[in-house]
């Protein structure tokens, strides 16, 4: 009867969910566990043996066979939400920049934790991909706030570039025009600045064409201060970045590569981190 104790009370305490069977799916590639697990678990306990008598009256019990684990995704989630945890009491503001991140990411995790026992082994896997690559997408700058000049492109037609500086949007409209029409209007293209200020660019571009005609000419940006300019949010990202260092640091820690990215941006070089 201890035994037996002793089984419930690791069961209990393991937090352990539903894993619901697929008929024809072997439990190598669909791993069931569920009930018939447990109580089979709790037979043994007793020395009592329950397969004889389920094949005796032809009973399928899925799950008889298995054992009570976590899953990968299992482990991952939980470690990433108590990873969360601990950085959301590390930081102040879990409001605004990576704190509001921090947040939305652990509520996201706990509700997947939460509703995942619904899902099969496989389904479960591919709504946490999914997940993932939410999270990740939604760990970056809000552009619009860390920069503080824009520019309208020409290439594409209607491109918005954000920089700090005129090299900045020079720099990024040349990447862009390379690879949209430079390549047909002028193939092997070279920029030379011939005057720059904050506010503009006049650069000489000559190369040759499609069909190797030599092509020249003299183009214009014009710079804008962006009205969404917010330093004090780069403050808030800024000072965030230092207090979540060890996480930062930490290549095992869930978003590592994310936080790193972000608190390498180089507008935060010219932020007050006091």
């Amino acid at each position: 009867m201890e035994k037996m104790w002793e089984i419930g009370r690791q069961i209990n305490s393991g937090n352990y969910d539903y894993k619901l069977p697929i008929p024809g799916c072997p439990n190598s590639i669909c791993h069931v566990q569920n009930s018939n697990t447990a109580a089979n678990l709790l037979a043994k306990a007793a020395n009592i043996d329950l397969k004889p008598e389920l094949e005796k009256k032809d009973l399928w019990a899925p799950g008889i066979d298995g054992s009570l684990d976590h899953t990968n995704v299992d482990k991952f989630v939980l470690s990433a939400i108590d990873t969360l945890k601990e950085m959301q009491n590390k930081i102040s503001n879990n409001s605004s920049g990576l704190g509001n991140f921090i947040k939305q990411s652990k509520e996201r995790l706990e509700q997947f934790s939460f509703n995942k026992s619904k899902h099969y082994l496989a389904g479960e896997n591919v709504k946490f991909d999914q997940l993932m690559k939410d999270l990740n997408l939604g760990l970056v700058l809000n552009t619009g706030k860390s920069y503080k000049y824009m520019m309208y492109g020409s290439s594409p037609i209607g491109a918005k570039y954000y920089c700090n500086t005129a090299i900045e949007c020079f720099n990024k409209q040349y990447d862009h025009c390379k690879e949209f029409n430079m390549k047909t209007f002028c193939k092997t293209c070279n920029w030379e600045i011939q005057k720059l200020d904050t506010y503009s660019i006049e650069y000489l571009w000559k190369g040759t064409n499609a069909m190797g005609q030599p092509v020249q000419g003299i183009s214009r940006f014009d710079i804008r201060d962006n009205n969404f300019y917010d330093p004090d949010y780069l403050t808030t990202i800024a000072k965030q970045c230092d207090t979540l260092s060890s996480f930062r640091d930490d290549k095992l820690s869930p978003f590592h590569e994310q936080i790193d990215s972000i608190c390498s941006f180089e507008g935060l070089n010219e932020i007050g981190r006091n």
